[in-house]
């Protein structure tokens, strides 16, 4: 494919994901992540990650929210940690973020499924008595928290 159709279509994919329809939003959040394994690695595709965090950081609706989640889950389940490295502490920010309670109980499951996903590049921040504190008591609070997102 030529460079313009390929940016169309990943454009039109990263739109979808903020269709109200979760089947929908979630197709096109694991479509996205499928040509991130491709692109990342790669160096291509520079502006997904941080157009990801964008919809996280600005609060965008619940659905987008969940569906984006979801795919930092799925890229961080396939995507080699070292194409990752430069951006984990921000994926990680954005995940623990996304199991604090604020997200609402569907966003918190997604946020909690990514963070299992992301084991693998986020060993340093164990290593860091701060971050460590900090991400154990997010999972604890995450676990004590009643919901029905399930």
């Amino acid at each position: 494919l030529n460079g313009e159709l390929r940016t169309l279509i990943k454009n039109n994919l990263v739109k979808a994901m903020s269709d109200p329809t979760y089947a929908l939003a979630d197709s096109a959040a694991q479509s996205v992540a499928k040509i991130a394994v491709i692109e990342l690695p790669e160096n291509a595709w520079e502006e997904l990650i941080p157009g990801l965090l964008t919809f996280i950081r600005k609060n965008a609706a619940e659905g987008l929210r969940v569906a984006t989640l979801s795919c930092l889950g799925y890229i961080c389940e396939e995507v080699p940690p070292e194409a990752l490295a430069q951006k984990s502490d921000d994926i990680l920010t954005a995940i623990v973020g996304g199991m604090q309670s604020q997200g609402g109980p569907q966003c918190m499951l997604a946020a909690t499924k990514a963070f299992n996903a992301s084991l693998s590049f986020i060993e340093g921040n164990f290593k860091v008595p701060q971050e460590r504190v900090m991400i154990m008591s997010v999972i604890i609070q995450t676990a004590k928290t009643s919901n029905s997102a399930e």
